[in-house]
């Protein structure tokens, strides 16, 4: 009986070193558990990247449009038109304010003119012709060469013994000339805001008679 008890125990000695010397894995879910009680973060999955939807063939233009738009610096094209004193379906043939006064002369669809002057902030004091209808007899054309040889166009007018001029063109000295039996009572110099289309060939189309008369400017 002690031999065969000796026996025993030793296969169950042997047995017990066999099993600490090869530990049994944990199992998967053991695994999970002992790395969340000791704070290890799982890897998380990679997120997908989004891929832009295509743009259509419309939206593409529009696209690039909106791009030079703000690209482009703003234009400064927008010029403030020059104040004058003809109505809404009148065209300024000549406008200036003289610092006091604003003169201009408007041509109607009909190629009627009429001139007209007054304060800057007032009505009309003066208009000529009062009768639309014998314009084309009112007013004559010319041209005038200045101290320099530069032509100056001119268009006028005779009331009584007063002769009245609106003379210059945008590139060259504009004004409006008083003259009382052919002496010069005034010479009103135009300001910064001006326009003129005394242009010869317009006047012409007109059927204005020529003033051959120079004119008395300084």
């Amino acid at each position: 009986m002690d031999r065969y008890d000796r026996m025993l125990r030793a296969q169950a000695t042997a047995k017990k070193a066999a099993e600490i010397q090869t530990p049994v894995a944990p199992s998967a879910s053991q695994a999970e558990m002992e790395a969340g009680s000791e704070g290890v973060p799982s890897e998380p999955a990679p997120a997908a990247t989004p891929t832009p939807a295509p743009q259509s063939s419309t939206q593409q233009p529009q696209a690039a449009a909106n791009k030079q738009s703000q690209a482009a610096p703003p234009t400064s094209t927008q010029a403030m038109a020059v104040p004058n004193l003809c109505s809404a379906d009148e065209t300024p043939v000549f406008a200036c304010s003289t610092g006091k006064k604003r003169a201009s002369l408007c041509m109607n669809g009909s190629n009627q003119l009429a001139y007209r002057l007054a304060p800057l902030d007032g009505a009309p004091e003066m208009v000529y012709p009062g009768n639309t209808a014998v314009t084309n007899t009112a007013f004559k054309q010319g041209t005038h060469t200045g101290a320099n040889g530069q032509p100056l166009p001119f268009v006028s007018f005779d009331k009584g013994n007063y002769r009245y001029a609106v003379y210059g063109t945008s590139a060259t000295m504009q004004g409006i000339l008083v003259e009382q039996n052919g002496k010069r009572i005034a010479n009103l110099n135009c300001q910064a805001d001006r326009l003129s289309e005394l242009d010869t060939a317009k006047l012409q189309r007109m059927g204005l008679s020529q003033d051959l008369r120079p004119l008395m400017l300084p």
